[in-house]
């Protein structure tokens, strides 16, 4: 009827190894994140902003007016003497 598998020395190995590499995660990651970005897009004279817009392929036809979109409002926003006197880039 019902047939129990037994646990190999490999596969409580590999486990054991799971086990290790989460906790090794858990602990890590969190202060991986916590580190302070010393350049972060902003000087005394301009704001850097970037953006990541699919201007080929099958969904261009949503990137490239959202693209466009996005110059049209630095511009209008440059030309009004930017955010806070600092021109976007």
């Amino acid at each position: 009827m019902g047939h129990v598998k037994e646990e190999t020395a490999m596969s409580k190995s590999l486990k054991a190894l799971g086990l290790a590499v989460s906790a090794l995660a858990l602990t890590c990651l969190p202060a991986a994140a916590q580190t302070k970005v010393t350049n972060e897009g902003i000087s005394p004279t301009e704001i850097v902003i970037g953006t990541h817009q699919d201007l080929s392929g099958p969904i261009k036809v949503w990137g490239v007016p959202v693209s466009n979109g996005m110059k049209m409002a630095v511009e209008e926003i440059n030309a009004s003497g930017g955010i806070n006197g600092r021109k976007i880039k």
